[in-house]
């Protein structure tokens, strides 16, 4: 997306961000009365605060922490021939297809169950068209907008970075390809019913990796799955979209080196002497987890894992640090279990 123009709406206010056919509007933060306001950047991933809830096939999912993207654009083309032939000729040029920007959203994981699936289908490699919208939600009755999004595929899937020290909320970060995308003007709606965000934080999980002692893993670096997706032309000027390769990522963790005697053999064993064969690869589960360090609120599992590195963790001279050790290793498919709807009592 050119970046002059992002920049515009995201200092621009609804007056200069709305056309009179067809509404062009980036997420949109009300004030503190709950009246429109200008387009803000949250934090620096650039997504926007304020109150709007994912549906997806006419069905809310749940509230979405931040949101950004979703904004048509002509494609240029130059045409053949043109120019002249001298070094001084002109090149004409015209707009082709229209495109439409990728739309990125933060999520907790109290969001519905259809979403969790279409998210598990994608990790799985039987990606899922689908079309919804994105609706501002809330008490008061304001004018805002919506964009509506047809025939969308998951093309990225983040999954937060994990720390035994953090006291922060965790999330998702999601990202989709639409066919085409529709702003339009919207009257506020309630709050999704019966949903609430589980208390999900970044200090609680536990992770298997093979027989490798893990309970002292104090750290999880954040991990991304993609969707390649390529563009075919339709019957009219948008492009249809098309799944390709799905690219899964490779698995960073930091541990105690008081149980590194196994991660070392293991890494000796793989990668030194070369007995890395797919008998050797070993899977795993990243589980997240409740308040109460017991209960699974939702799960990673990771299938033809092979470490490629292991290294110690800095020191600073004349510290007292615990000292750790640094393993990655490669992934061959990941696959995801999303938590149920939790209901409000």
């Amino acid at each position: 997306m050119p970046h002059n123009r992002r920049s515009f709406l995201k200092t621009a206010g609804i007056a200069t961000a709305v056309a009179s056919a067809a509404p062009l509007a980036l997420s949109l933060q009300g004030d503190s009365l709950g009246q429109p306001g200008t387009v803000f950047a949250a934090d620096k991933r650039g997504y926007v605060a304020g109150k709007y809830a994912l549906e997806l096939d006419g069905a809310s999912m749940g509230v979405l922490t931040g949101w950004e993207g979703g904004m048509p654009y002509g494609e240029v083309v130059e045409e053949p021939g043109s120019g002249g032939g001298g070094a001084g000729g002109l090149t004409k040029k015209h707009i082709g297809n229209v495109k439409y920007e990728e739309i990125s959203f933060r999520v907790g994981l109290g969001m519905g169950s259809p979403f969790w699936n279409w998210i598990s289908a994608m990790l799985s490699g039987r990606p899922v068209l689908k079309s919804g919208a994105i609706v501002p939600v809330g008490n008061t009755p304001v004018s805002s907008y919506r964009l509506d999004f047809r025939e969308a595929l998951i093309t990225s899937v983040t999954f937060p970075a994990l720390d035994g020290s953090s006291k922060e909320a965790a999330y998702l970060d999601v990202t989709i390809s639409p066919e085409s995308t529709t702003f339009s003007s919207a009257t506020t709606a309630p709050s999704p019913a019966g949903t609430k965000q589980k208390q999900w934080t970044c200090s609680n999980f536990r992770i298997k990796i093979g027989d490798l002692p893990a309970k002292r893993v104090t750290k999880v670096d954040a991990f991304t799955i993609k969707q390649g997706v390529t563009e075919s032309d339709g019957s009219q000027r948008d492009s249809v979209k098309v799944p390709g390769k799905i690219e899964y990522p490779d698995i960073t963790v930091t541990l105690s080196q008081a149980d590194g005697a196994e991660w070392l053999r293991y890494f000796d064993s793989f990668v030194v002497q070369g007995k890395n064969s797919d008998e050797f690869e070993l899977s795993g589960a990243l589980d997240y987890l409740a308040p109460n360090l017991k209960s699974v609120l939702a799960t990673v599992s990771f299938s033809g894992l092979g470490i490629f590195a292991l290294t110690p963790g800095k020191v600073e001279a004349g510290g007292d640090q615990i000292r750790t050790l640094q393993a990655s290793f490669y992934s061959e498919q990941v696959s995801f279990s999303g938590p149920q709807v939790a209901t409000a009592d």
